[in-house]
């Protein structure tokens, strides 16, 4: 089994934070390392072709948008399916700082990329994106 990686979250209504233990099998950690590295390259790409020179807020965010998506929710991240993010019962996904939406939408580019080529070379419907 992989390490336990400790995630902080606000605490509701205090300043300080509670820690909870998270354990990946190790290559569920490379996984979302992986991911997390292609969503900073895609968003300094994307800044740098719309010409803003602003990355601070969404390459500071990209770690926590990436691990909420991709780490499950019985280590404390999305119950969310990205082919069908309307499910009635998926856990909604709200961004308050807005300025960090760039994060998201690299790291959603990279997910769409992946399911097309998996659904590519394997034709299995599951990959198919609505």
């Amino acid at each position: 089994m992989g390490k336990i990686v400790r995630v902080s979250s606000p605490a509701s209504g205090h300043r300080a934070s509670q820690t909870f233990p998270v354990n990946l099998p190790d290559f569920e950690r490379e996984h979302v390392k992986d991911v997390g590295f292609m969503t900073c390259m895609t968003l300094v790409l994307m800044c740098n072709y719309a010409q803003t020179g602003h990355l601070g807020g969404p390459l500071a965010y990209t770690p926590f948008c990436v691990a909420s998506h991709l780490v499950g929710p019985e280590n404390g991240g999305l119950r969310f399916d990205y082919r069908r993010p309307k499910h009635p019962y998926s856990d909604k996904f709200m961004l308050a700082g807005g300025h960090n939406a760039p994060s998201t939408y690299a790291m959603w580019m990279i997910m769409g990329e992946a399911l097309n080529r998996k659904f590519d070379s394997t034709g299995n419907n599951k990959y198919k994106m609505d």
